[in-house]
C-alpha cells in the first residue's frame, strides 16, 4: 500500500470515529444534582448559601424504577461546587433518590428528570441543613418552655437529691467504722490473758524438796527400809 493511500485511509477512519463520537454525544445527556445549605429553608438557593461538598448520596433510576447508578457527592469531581452529575445518559425519563445521614432535607428527596438529545443538562436542586443545627432549636425551645417556677423546682429537687446522697454515704461510712471497731474489740477479748505472777505447776513440782528417807539408826533394831519406789505409794 502506497503512503498516500495509507494516509487517506487513516484520515477517513479518524473522521468516522469523530462523527460517531459527535453523534453519540448528541444522543446522550446528563443529570446534575446541586446540593446547598438551605439556611432559610425556602427550598431556593440564595447567593449567600454555601454548597454542600459531602454527606449526600444519590441513586439514579430508569423508567422502570430500577437503580442503574449510585454516587456519593464527595466522589464527584465537582464536589467543591456541590455538584454531582450522572453523565452519558440516553434520552429518556429518569428518577433521582437523594439520601443523607448528616443533613435534614428542606426539599424533596425524590425527583424526576428527563434527558433530551442536544439539550442542556437537567439540574435538580437539593437543599438541606446539618442535623446538629436542626436539632438545636428544638432543645432550646424545650428549655424556653419551662417557666421560672418549674426551673426553681428542678433546682431544689436536684439539690435535695445531692444532699440525700451525701448523708447516705456518711451514714454508710459510720456504720462500717462501728462494725470494724466492734470486731476488733471482740477479737481482743477472746485472747487468753497471760499471768506473769505465778509459775507453772511443773516448775513448782521440780522445786519442792523430797521427803526424807528413813534409815536405820544404831541400837533400834531393823526398821523397814523404804525405797524411792515405795515412797510413791
Amino acid at each position: 500500500m502506497r503512503p498516500a493511500e495509507r494516509f487517506r485511509r487513516s484520515l477517513t477512519l479518524a473522521f468516522l470515529a469523530l462523527f460517531c463520537l459527535i453523534a453519540q454525544a448528541q444522543d446522550t445527556g446528563q443529570i446534575c444534582l446541586l446540593a446547598f445549605v438551605d439556611q432559610d429553608e425556602d427550598g431556593q438557593r440564595a447567593g449567600t448559601e454555601a454548597p454542600i461538598a459531602r454527606g449526600i448520596a444519590a441513586s439514579l433510576l430508569d423508567e422502570r424504577g430500577v437503580t442503574i447508578r449510585s454516587q456519593l457527592l464527595e466522589d464527584s469531581p465537582y464536589a467543591s461546587d456541590g455538584l454531582l452529575c450522572f453523565e452519558g445518559l440516553l434520552a429518556g425519563e429518569y428518577g433521582i433518590i437523594i439520601s443523607s445521614s448528616e443533613y435534614n432535607a428542606t426539599t424533596a428527596t425524590v425527583a424526576a428528570a428527563s434527558v433530551q438529545p442536544g439539550a442542556a443538562p437537567a439540574r435538580i436542586d437539593f437543599g438541606a441543613k446539618p442535623l446538629a443545627v436542626a436539632a438545636a432549636p428544638n432543645a432550646l425551645a424545650g428549655l424556653a418552655a419551662l417557666d421560672a417556677d418549674a426551673v426553681q423546682t428542678l433546682l431544689v429537687a436536684g439539690g435535695a437529691s445531692a444532699v440525700l446522697i451525701i448523708v447516705i454515704s456518711l451514714l454508710g461510712s459510720l456504720m462500717v467504722a462501728l462494725l470494724l471497731r466492734r470486731r476488733r474489740r471482740a477479737k481482743a477479748l477472746a485472747l487468753p490473758s497471760i499471768e506473769t505472777s505465778g509459775t507453772s505447776p511443773a516448775a513448782r513440782a521440780q522445786d519442792e524438796p523430797l521427803p526424807p528417807r528413813l534409815t536405820e539408826e544404831p541400837g533400834q533394831g531393823s526398821p523397814p527400809v523404804f525405797t524411792d519406789h515405795d515412797e510413791q505409794w
